[in-house]
């Protein structure tokens, strides 16, 4: 019982000891964190001062960062708040609704740029995905009329159309009753309808034909 006592008591002192040690560790990180935000206020006040100092001349100077060669969205609004911290009494106002407008027309076009090398990008996609869909499309008919050859059907499959969105096969042997158990495959419909076909065509290459139209 004694040690059982003694054990249960260090294991006491231990946790106790954890605990405190868990609470230190807390205050530290807590006291880094005010820290840090007392510092980032004052580092706050001191740029507010620093800037309500500045001189119309000196705005003015600091605004021109904005039209520098790759500026920023944000240098163009710093820029812009320069110039709006410029009096319309100073010597430099003039000078000043020139440059507003100039950074104004760099931001426009920069925008511009951005949202035309977006839609660049998403008509490359578009056409990467498109070509991508239609080497499947060619790939199924291949697959499907490989698979009927080894079963000893002497048919061509192919994809034709513009896009290849459409499934024609033909087989000199094709009938109603073979038609008849092909609209019963579902899921070679489903299948085919995923990869983008649109319709699907049988003939006997002749004067028979039959077609399902898989929709958009």
């Amino acid at each position: 019982m004694v040690p059982l006592l003694i054990a249960v008591g260090a294991l006491a002192v231990w946790v106790t000891h954890l605990s405190l040690n868990n609470t230190q560790e807390e205050l530290k990180t807590q006291g880094a964190v005010r820290q840090a935000h007392e510092q980032s206020d004052q580092a706050g006040k001191k740029q507010a001062a620093e800037f309500e100092a500045m001189t119309p001349a000196q705005h003015l100077n600091a605004a021109l960062q904005a039209t520098q060669p790759g500026a920023t969205f944000g240098q163009f609004d710093e820029g812009l708040r320069h110039l709006n911290a410029i009096p319309k009494s100073a010597p430099e106002a003039a000078k000043a609704k020139a440059l507003e407008q100039k950074i104004t027309n760099l931001k426009k076009r920069r925008h511009w740029e951005i949202s035309r090398a977006q839609a660049e990008s998403e008509r490359k996609n578009a056409l990467l995905q498109a070509q991508a869909k239609r080497m499947l499309r060619d790939q199924m008919a291949k697959e499907i009329e490989n698979k009927m050859l080894s079963e000893g059907y002497d048919v061509d499959v192919v994809a034709i159309g513009n896009e290849h969105t459409v499934l024609h096969l033909k087989w000199v042997l094709a009938s109603k009753s073979l038609v008849y158990q092909m609209s019963q495959q579902t899921e070679f419909f489903e299948n085919a309808k995923t990869v983008g076909f649109k319709r699907i065509e049988i003939t006997d290459g002749f004067d028979q034909a039959w077609h399902w139209n898989l929709g958009s």
